[in-house]
């Protein structure tokens, strides 16, 4: 498998965290009351597995390999890539500031929440969209079979250090709560 098919699947399961978030942003802007613990789910997926898991592929190496091919870092895709993380990063802290408050009982907080939450979901939407679409596809063409198959071998080192399990089980709990009419076969497959 290239390894960009690989983190497209990846996109799969973080498009089930954001459709997630977005419902907790609906349920808290309506009034009510969640669990803390749940808003704590979703950040620590955000932090596991998008940020620490997803996106550490993406910029040590997936990227690496693609300037190594002669894509332009300064103003190019590649840039605008890691741009769009470092604000994914900076609204994860905003949540997680929000959701820590709101753990505390500071139920003013939930706001906060909602729109940092609902930022974050609008841009990593259009985010995956400009990978799965532009990047990804100028990587499988830029990248030689060598350069793919060395890329796989990182991919799988990188996969066997790190343990999600935990993190994709709580997704699927998350999943269960708050999109209960989702169809079996659309749920995140277990890597």
């Amino acid at each position: 498998m290239r390894p960009t098919v690989e983190l497209t699947g990846e996109h799969n399961q973080i498009k089930v965290m954001l459709a997630v978030i977005d419902a907790a942003c609906d349920r808290l802007d309506a009034g009510e009351k969640l669990p803390p613990a749940e808003l704590d789910k979703m950040v620590a997926f955000i932090n596991g597995f998008v940020d620490g898991f997803h996106h550490d592929k993406e910029e040590g190496l997936l990227f690496p390999a693609m300037e190594a091919a002669g894509a332009p870092v300064e103003g190019g895709p590649l840039a605008v890539m890691a741009g769009e993380h470092e604000i994914a990063r900076h609204l994860v802290r905003q949540m997680s500031e929000a959701a820590s408050a709101y753990r505390d009982g500071d139920g003013g907080v939930a706001a906060s929440f909602v729109e940092s939450g609902r930022n974050y979901v609008s841009l990593m939407l259009a985010h995956i969209d400009k990978e799965d679409q532009f990047l990804y596809p100028m990587a499988d063409g830029q990248l030689s079979g060598g350069q793919q198959q060395e890329l796989r071998r990182r991919f799988d080192a990188a996969s066997e250090a790190d343990d999600i399990a935990g993190l994709l089980d709580d997704l699927r709990e998350l999943q269960e709560i708050y999109l209960p009419g989702e169809r079996r076969d659309q749920r995140p497959p277990q890597t």
